[in-house]
């Protein structure tokens, strides 16, 4: 449940070795602009950030492991039961409906008549 408390729009971060290459390509086009007496300089700090970006999120891979194994419990879960995760009406609070309740629900507020007050000034 905790994992709900982060709202709708969380993300699980990726960890960096899925985006390492990447992040090498583009540090090292970006070290071929520089001026070539700075760019080995320019290399080698790179590179100790790298390796302090990658050891740091191998710590919080453990996290992300725990958290993904919660999302697919929870997305199997309601796939059993029938339900969906949804914004309330107000408020930013997260609520988990029956599905078949919540359509019933939008159908008979679409199927309402409303009646429609004109709102135009009189004279």
């Amino acid at each position: 449940m905790q994992l709900l408390k982060y709202g709708l729009n969380y993300s699980i971060k990726k960890p960096a070795s899925t985006y390492a290459a990447n992040l090498v390509a583009e540090m090292e086009r970006a070290i071929q602009l520089l001026d070539v007496k700075m760019q080995n300089t320019y290399r080698i700090m790179a590179t100790n950030k790298l390796k302090q970006i990658i050891n740091s999120t191998n710590q919080t891979n453990v996290l992300q492991k725990r958290q993904l194994h919660v999302m697919k419990e929870l997305n199997k879960k309601l796939t059993t039961e029938n339900a969906i995760v949804t914004q309330a009406d107000k408020g930013k609070t997260i609520v988990i409906i029956n599905s078949k309740g919540y359509s019933e629900k939008v159908h008979s507020l679409h199927s309402q008549q409303f009646q429609y007050i004109d709102q135009t000034p009189h004279r």
